[in-house]
This record gives C-alpha cells, structure tokens and sequence, in this order.
C-alpha cells in the first residue's frame, strides 16, 4: 500500500499497510497531521460511530495538518482523506479486534469438533426468535443432525444435544410454556416412573393449567406416551376430575 509520507508507512506497516485498527489512525493524526490526543480521539469516535456530519466538519483540520507536518500535496491529502472514510466500514479497536479474533476461532473449533452441542446451544439462545430457529434447523439437517421433537419424558428446559449427536427441542421454547418449563422437569425427576394422568394432577396448576397442555400436545411433547388426538380431547376432563 503506498503512503505519501515516511510517517504513515511506519505507523501501519504491521498491519501490511492498511489503517485496520483506531490506536494506529489515532497515532496517524497526531504524528502525522500536528493533532493533540483529544482531537485524533474525536476523528476516532467519529469515523467508529460514523458520524458523517462530524466527519464532513474535520476534514479541513485534517488536510490543513496532514500538508503542514508531513509536507504531502494538496492533492495527496484529499485522496488520503477518501481512503480514510473507507475506513468506517471495518475499523475496529485493537481490544475488540483481539477479543472477536480469539472467540471467533473457539467458537469454529466448537462447531467442529461439538456440532450438535454448539447448534443446540445456538437456539438456545435464540429461542425467541423463529426465523433465526428455522435458520439453525435448516444447518442441522444439512449437516444430518436430527431436531428430535419436545419430550416430555426427555426433553430440558433448553436445547440439548443427544449421546448419538442429535437435539432434542426445548420446552421452554415452545409457545406459552415458559417458566412451566423448569416445574414440569422438576416434577418429572422426582418420579421413578412417568404416570401421565398422575403428572398432570399433581403438578401446580397455576405452573399446568389447560393452556400449557394443549401447547405441549400441539407440539408433540406426549406422542411417545399417548396419542395426540387421544389426549388433547379428554385434557378438560382430567382436570376436572
């Protein structure tokens, strides 16, 4: 990359020449331009935030210092300035740039070797968000992990990968469960064997009342016990029994 001044080329020659991160361009304008730290910082928050109008309003300080310490041309200036906006659409601090560069390999190595656990993780943390949990099934099954339906006998509160590298659904992520979720679980591990009409007798039912049935039913969290249609049309008898 060329640099009209001797002063530049050093400031960004660990970064093959390019201002990648804002401590080099803030070094840049006060070496470079004649700047003090609080004007190089305002360039910084301007071109971070990219704040045009701040911008449009420092360029003449920019040019003006750039021409009178580092002896460029007029017309060196103004291209340096245009390459500089460029600049907006990348510029990291080196902090950030280091923190992101180390999670984005952990989080590559995770996704690798723990594929199945780092997607169920992933919905986990989109579980709110629809389109981003369709985005995440459509990865799964391209890469032949199976979204095994909700459980009621197996499925967490969260997203969970299986021994044999599928998912099972979380109940917390199905429509209208919520904080029912951990009591269902709760319950079900404080019973040696899963009696159906016993669960949903004994659970709270401020925590199971008809709704948070059905919306389990509807999403096929009983089908390994009974069959849906089976249950779904004697839930109200069961709780009024």
């Amino acid at each position: 990359v060329h640099h009209p001044c001797k002063g530049a080329q050093d400031i960004f020659k660990n970064t093959a020449g390019f201002p990648v991160f804002q401590e080099s361009l803030m070094r840049f304008f006060v070496e470079c331009c004649g700047m003090r730290y609080s004007q190089a910082d305002t360039f910084r928050r301007a071109m971070a935030k990219k704040k045009k109008d701040l911008m449009a309003s420092l360029e003449d300080t920019f040019k003006e210092g750039f021409v009178r310490v580092s002896k460029v041309s007029k017309k060196e200036a103004d291209d340096y300035w245009q390459s500089l906006l460029a600049f907006c659409s990348y510029g990291f601090n080196k902090a950030h740039a280091y923190a992101y560069s180390i999670m984005a390999y952990k989080t590559a190595w995770l996704e690798y070797y723990y594929p199945a656990e780092y997607l169920a993780a992933s919905m986990d943390s989109k579980q709110n968000d629809k389109d981003e949990i369709l985005r995440l099934c459509l990865i799964a099954k391209n890469r032949n992990i199976k979204i095994l339906p909700p459980s009621i006998s197996h499925s967490a509160k969260s997203f969970t990968a299986t021994k044999d590298g599928n998912i099972y659904y979380g109940l917390e992520a199905i429509k209208g469960i919520g904080l029912a979720a951990e009591k269902i679980i709760q319950y079900r591990e404080s019973r040696k064997n899963f009696i159906l009409e016993d669960f949903i007798l004994g659970m709270e039912k401020k925590s199971l009342n008809a709704r948070v049935i059905k919306n389990l039913i509807r999403a096929g969290a009983f089908d390994e016990i009974i069959p849906r249609k089976k249950i779904f049309y004697n839930v109200d008898k069961i709780l009024e029994y």
